[in-house]
This record gives C-alpha cells, structure tokens and sequence, in this order.
C-alpha cells in the first residue's frame, strides 16, 4: 500500500537482524534462512533496499545497549581474535553478488508454497532469481523462461541462484 500511495520513494528495510529473544543462537541454519524469506517476501512487496542491522558482533551476538542479542553474518570471537562466518553470510550473498545496482524485480510463480523466490533483470540483462528451500526434503524445481526450461534439484535447506544470460 505504501508503495502504492508512493511510487516515486524507495523502501529500504533497516535495522534487519535476527534476535536471540526470539530465535535459538544455536540454530545457524533455520537463522540464515528466516532471514532470506524476511528478504525475498520483502523483495517480492517492492522493497528497494535491505540494510543489516549487525554486519559484525560478538561471540555473544552483542553488545548493545539494551542486551537483545542477535544473530549476525559475522561474528568476532573475542577470545581468540578471529572472525566467523555465519550462514546469514553465505544466504545474504546469493542476493548481494547475484542482484546487481539498477536491477528491476521480475515476477515469478510457483505452485508450491515450499519453493520461495525473487527475480530480477540485472542492468546487463541477466536475468537473476533467487530460490529458497526451507523444508527437510528435495523440491524439484522447473525453471522456465518463454518456451526454454531447466529442471533443478533443490536439496533440503537450501538456498541457490539462477542465471540466465
């Protein structure tokens, strides 16, 4: 509705994180993938943008001000001064290395609601669709562009992209 009432304004989900409060800290998968269906289904509503709250935390996933720990793509562990990659990273670069600066939203369709997903022209053409599997079996999936079709196998919990172009 708001984009709606506003086309010419960019919507850009800020402070994006998933908390600890409300999400198990030990559960780096259903995590990272909770994140990418909060961004596809954002995408898919005409989100222009998404900014993380917490690129770095913690091994603790803080510290902030009020002590809501979170989940993060990157945690620091303070004890032995080293980085850890968390899935959210490896689920956020689907998007961030696929979806380029300038890219318009495509519609998809599916006929299933275990298979999400985003799709966008990049600005050289490539077309670029993000799919997501958040179920504990393998979807298989068709994906079809005019009269051109490629069958995937999408193994459980799993996150891909597609490329045409």
């Amino acid at each position: 509705m708001i984009h709606d009432k506003f086309p010419d304004k960019k919507l850009i989900l800020s402070e994006a994180c998933i908390e600890y409060c409300k999400f198990a800290a030990d559960d780096f998968m259903k995590n990272a993938q909770k994140y990418a269906h909060d961004m596809i289904g954002n995408m898919n509503h005409g989100m222009n943008g998404f900014y993380d709250w917490n690129i770095v935390l913690d091994e603790k996933g803080g510290p902030n001000h009020v002590g809501n720990f979170c989940d993060a793509p990157f945690l620091f562990d303070t004890q032995k001064k080293e980085v850890l990659r968390r899935n959210t990273a490896d689920y956020l670069w689907h998007f961030t290395h696929f979806i380029k600066p300038g890219a318009v939203r495509i519609g998809t369709s599916s006929y299933s609601d275990e298979l999400e997903a985003t799709a966008f022209v990049n600005p050289n053409g490539q077309i670029t669709a993000v799919l997501l599997n958040r179920t504990d079996h393998e979807i298989s999936v068709n994906v079809r562009l005019g009269e051109q079709m490629a069958k995937i196998a999408m193994g459980a919990d799993t996150v891909a992209t597609v490329v045409i172009g």
